[in-house]
């Protein structure tokens, strides 16, 4: 009877991993060009019924993004 907990419980990871009710894309421009708009355009194309979290990156470093990286900025 444990067996059957178990195999249970590995179906209900499985079933999130391939049947995701939420999906979060990081690096999607707010230009909408791009890998992670490219990503977001296919989720909507195929009518994903979950929820889309758009996920922005930006290029140049802000004066918060200086203070955090010991990076030089042209690294």
């Amino acid at each position: 009877m444990v067996m059957m907990a178990e195999e249970r419980r590995y179906d209900e990871m499985m079933d999130r991993i391939f049947h995701p009710r939420h999906i979060a894309v990081i690096g999607v421009s707010s230009q909408g060009a791009g890998f992670g708009s490219g990503i977001v355009r296919a989720l909507v194309n195929i009518e994903f019924e979950g929820s889309i979290h758009c996920c922005l990156l930006y290029t140049s470093p802000s004066p918060r993004d200086r203070t955090r990286s010991r990076m030089p900025s042209s690294a």
